[in-house]
């Protein structure tokens, strides 16, 4: 794959970074990183709580988050890797959950414009045989119609008569 120049690991910038300060500014600006990201967890696990009670699945989702911002939106992953507020995480997962249920929605409604199509199907061959019923009872009462019985029976065995 590719590198884009964007696409540089976030862990690799940091560390290049934090050689590059006196030690004691670097102990200073780890300390800050450290209570920040541990702030935007505290946040994070607020949001979401099931996550609190069950890191595994947490750890798991967050792969499904990070694999579906891959696939779905074409995100490299250097930039997946690290998530520096807790809101990022919330509106990915919000969008991965609308993208799935959107995909169920549209899977119920092929569903249902299936069933809908049946039913109308036999919903046209119940009229035609009704039609079929009610024009033989006519026949019965006035003989001599328009059209005789058998002729009647042979074009509704032929599905002329409507179809």
């Amino acid at each position: 794959m590719n590198k884009h120049p964007i696409a540089l690991n976030a862990k690799a910038i940091h560390a290049h970074m934090m050689s590059r300060l006196p030690p004691h500014e670097q102990a200073l600006l780890s300390s800050h990183m450290a209570a920040h990201q541990a702030q935007e967890e505290k946040a994070l696990l607020e949001k979401i709580p099931e996550w609190a009670n069950d890191p595994q699945r947490a750890q798991a989702e967050m792969a499904g988050l990070r694999a579906g911002a891959v696939q779905k939106y074409g995100i490299h992953p250097a930039l997946v890797e690290d998530f520096p507020h807790h809101e990022g995480v919330l509106m990915l997962r919000d969008a991965l959950m609308g993208r799935a249920w959107k995909a169920e929605l549209d899977k119920m409604k092929a569903a249902e414009a299936g069933r809908k199509k049946e039913q109308t199907a036999s919903n046209a061959d119940q009229k035609r045989h009704e039609d079929f019923k009610r024009r033989l009872e006519d026949v019965k009462r006035s003989p001599g119609g328009k059209q005789s019985r058998a002729e009647m029976i042979a074009d509704y065995v032929d599905g002329e008569d409507g179809r």
